[in-house]
């Protein structure tokens, strides 16, 4: 009996002790797990305001044949749920288990696109997405740990997650590589949250599209890197610098601003002031000083400073290849105005350019060529006028800079109070810079005052009020082109030629006017003041739109023209041959290369048909050959290399041609 009763305590102790030690056990492995968790944790940089519940207890889960995990815990993301798995791989495992996922999700979402990207970090060994429309997975190894982020929840979220956990993390990320299931690589970017750059700053982003750039950022200790591709072309790529500056003063005026950035940038060659929100200057407050993006260029490249959360930020775009194309694109994204109300210029020449558009003050030092070299200040005045109203005049003041001699006074008319009416360019085509008053900025046919400089004179005059628009200019021929167009089926086309100075004359007008039956074409070209009209017809609306050569005919000079009558039909046609050097071509050919028209209207001027013939060498002579009995009228071009073409009139009149008539 004692045996059995020591045997019962024996084994009521055992157990006792097996259950001491179970529970001890798992307080001790619990314990463990909790230290491990934090460990994970720390090691993942988790953080920040993302809401965080750590899994106590082991959750086992197998991810793979080949590899074992365990739930670490999950992320609350707006009610959706993000895991948090961890296991111990090295790279080759971790390889073949995102290999086998990709596998997986391509069989499980055959209807959609599987992205998988790689991309490398400075902490972190790798860093890969697998993502579709409905499953996201983010792998991150360090070492041999690897973290495992999944999600069902949708794009937008996803996206939303794992960037503000990533700014959260502290994980510095550069974005190198995209590789698509595919195998075809490209470069990832996120649409920006927000206002623009804000995103960026306060996300960190791996990279952000701008327009067609892919602007890819690296986080550093003070501020990101940013790389700039064109996604047409590779060569194309800007390198920027993003990070924070201590000051910048408070906008006051331009000419403070602008002695500011010339200390601090000492070879600085422009700058640049826009304010936040459009149309700006139509409902300006006091305010809105507060919130300037600064463009500022010198021989680093391109720098964008503005405030964000209560800081200053510079942006520099080392300028590699289009360097003004990230700073001017982000500004843009931002929301800040697309034209700057202060602006100063300085070229190369000396030559300076500056305006206030708060002040309304605008100052030019500019070099108009043949030895003048001019000052202008301009200020909007008092004057009043019943058609245009108040405050649209300028009171331009015109100074010979190297005498300080006043040369000139003007009074110019401008209702544009959103960019500088102001432009200086060669209208005449004579060798010197005129000046161009802009009357306001349209999207077509906008109206221009132009004043030529006489050197003769030394002082600008203006032009007639019929040339008060922008135009064209060729200025090897000294042609001006004027367009207007308002329809599809109203413009006016006129080509004038400058004699001298002032003087000029009309070469060629088109006008297309949609009338009654269809489309009114009239082209004349003049030469010694005599019109000669080349065509006069109504077209119906239809042949009009599908006919090009219809509008080719007023850009052709045809070197040879004849009125023949086919012999066959007693009808009469008045054929024209005009050759056009086609420089594309030419580099191919020794720098000769033509095109050779031949247009044949009929007595009402109906264009008939359009023949082209390109050619090497150009045109010696060119007759009209009439034919007798059996042989056929035809037009035979000779080349200066002895060569020839023949072109049937039968064959160039068309067969379904029906005379006008």
């Amino acid at each position: 009996m004692e045996n059995q009763s020591l045997r019962k305590y024996l084994i009521l102790g055992l157990l006792i002790a097996f259950i001491l030690i179970g529970i001890l056990s798992g307080c001790a492995r619990k314990e463990y797990q909790q230290v491990q968790n934090e460990y994970d944790r720390q090691q993942l940089f988790i953080r920040g305001e993302l809401q965080w519940e750590s899994c106590f207890g082991w959750r086992y889960s197998s991810l793979d044949e080949s590899a074992d995990g365990d739930q670490i815990g999950y992320f609350v993301q707006e009610g959706k749920i993000v895991e948090v798995w961890h296991d111990v791989l090295s790279e080759e495992d971790f390889f073949m288990l995102i290999n086998s996922r990709a596998r997986e999700l391509t069989e499980k979402y055959p209807e959609e696109e599987v992205v998988y990207r790689i991309n490398s970090s400075t902490e972190v060994d790798q860093f890969v997405q697998l993502d579709t429309d409905k499953e996201h997975q983010l792998y991150i190894r360090n070492k041999d740990s690897v973290y495992i982020f999944y999600s069902e929840m949708d794009s937008e979220g996803w996206q939303n997650f794992w960037e503000e956990w990533l700014f959260a993390s502290g994980l510095n990320w550069d974005g190198l590589a995209v590789m698509k299931e595919s195998g075809t690589v490209s470069d990832t970017y996120t649409g920006h949250k927000g206002a623009g750059m804000r995103s960026m700053i306060q996300c960190g982003e791996s990279c952000m599209r701008i327009d067609r750039y892919v602007a890819l950022f690296h986080r550093q200790e003070k501020g990101f890197y940013i790389k700039s591709i064109d996604e047409y072309d590779e060569s194309r790529m800007n390198e920027v610098f993003l990070f924070p500056v201590e000051d910048c003063p408070k906008y006051s005026n331009g000419e403070k601003i602008l002695a500011y950035f010339r200390v601090k940038y000492s070879d600085v060659y422009s700058l640049k002031a826009y304010l936040w929100g459009k149309r700006t200057l139509r409902n300006f407050e006091e305010k809105m000083l507060d919130n300037i993006f600064y463009e500022v260029a010198d021989s680093k490249g391109i720098h964008g400073i503005f405030p964000w959360n209560g800081e200053i930020y510079e942006m520099l775009d080392c300028g590699k290849s289009d360097g003004y194309d990230v700073v001017f694109r982000a500004k843009i994204q931002m929301g800040y105005n697309d034209y700057s109300f202060f602006s100063w210029t300085q070229d190369e020449d000396g030559s300076v350019s500056q305006f206030d558009l708060l002040t309304n003050t605008h100052f030019y030092r500019k070099d108009l060529g043949g030895g003048e070299v001019i000052r202008i200040l301009a200020e909007r005045t008092e004057e009043t006028s019943e058609e245009a109203g108040n405050d649209d005049y300028y009171r331009v003041r015109i100074y010979d800079e190297k005498k300080n001699e006043l040369l000139q006074v003007l009074q110019v008319y401008s209702i544009e109070t959103e960019r500088s009416p102001f432009v200086f360019e060669d209208f005449n085509a004579d060798g010197y810079l005129d000046l161009t008053v802009i009357d306001y900025y349209a999207a077509h046919n906008t109206p221009e005052h132009h004043y030529i400089f006489s050197p003769s004179k030394r002082e600008f005059v203006k032009l007639d009020s019929e040339l008060d628009y922008g135009a064209r200019i060729d200025y090897e021929t000294r042609r001006m082109y004027f367009h207007f167009h308002f329809l599809e089926s109203y413009g006016l086309e006129v080509t004038y030629q400058w004699k001298n100075e002032m003087d000029y004359e009309v070469v060629k007008r088109f006008l297309h006017d949609g009338v009654k039956d269809g489309v009114l074409v009239e082209i004349s070209r003049y030469e010694n003041g005599k019109e000669e009209i080349l065509s006069d017809y109504i077209y119906s609306y239809e042949e009009y739109v599908e006919r090009d050569d219809i509008w080719g005919t007023y850009f052709e000079n045809f070197i040879w023209e004849k009125e023949v009558t086919d012999w066959t039909t007693e009808e009469k046609y008045m054929i024209r041959y005009a050759e056009v050097f086609l420089p594309e071509e030419a580099e191919k050919n020794k720098g000769i290369y033509y095109d050779g028209r031949i247009y044949v209207y009929d007595e009402d001027t109906y264009l008939v048909s359009v023949t082209h013939s390109e050619t090497i060498e150009k045109s010696r002579s060119i007759a009209l050959e009439n034919g007798d009995g059996d042989e056929k009228q035809a037009l035979v071009i000779h080349y200066v290399d002895g060569g020839e073409s023949t072109f049937y009139l039968s064959e160039l009149i068309q067969p379904d041609y029906q005379p006008a008539g």
